[in-house]
């Protein structure tokens, strides 16, 4: 859930309110205000409070997004582990997992449905190859080409 505008400028007032002088622009921190919210709109609003109290205990100065930010992913109440992306070993190890998987169903087919499936495989892998080679359409030409002679041969 991201934070509404007027939510975000709520809290903004009071970082404005502890680090800003009372003589600034309302103008200049309207936009700034606008720009922060840009920054930090996936920062839950129930929490947007505690980072902001956060900030004003530790920050010397009015805080960047990015310390922001930082503040919110350093604390319990950051994103959860599931939001983040899997770091390369695990999505590897998720796709050993799945081509283990699909090898014990191939092998589990009896011999008849294994032959037919690795003469499928063998002409989509030529088909590919020749794809590569001849490009998209010149490869689908001559698999016309080839289907239509096959058809011919039946009959």
């Amino acid at each position: 859930m991201k934070t509404r505008p007027e939510q975000f400028a709520q809290q903004f007032a009071r970082l404005v309110a502890t680090f800003m002088p009372v003589d600034k622009d309302p103008r200049q921190t309207a936009r700034r205000c606008q720009e922060y919210h840009e920054a930090l709109a996936d920062i839950p609003p129930q929490v947007l409070p505690k980072v902001v109290s956060r900030a004003i205990q530790n920050c010397k100065w009015f805080p960047s997004p990015a310390e922001l930010r930082e503040i919110w992913l350093s604390s319990p109440y950051g994103p959860a582990p599931e939001t983040t992306p899997p770091s390369d070993a695990t999505a590897h190890e998720a796709h050993l997992t799945r081509s283990r998987a699909a090898w014990a169903r191939f092998l589990a087919l009896p011999d008849q449905k294994r032959s037919e499936i690795t003469a499928a495989a063998k002409k989509q892998i030529a088909y590919d190859k020749l794809k590569q080679v001849l490009g998209a359409k010149h490869a689908e030409f001559l698999l016309k080409q080839y289907l239509m002679s096959r058809a011919i041969h039946l009959v």
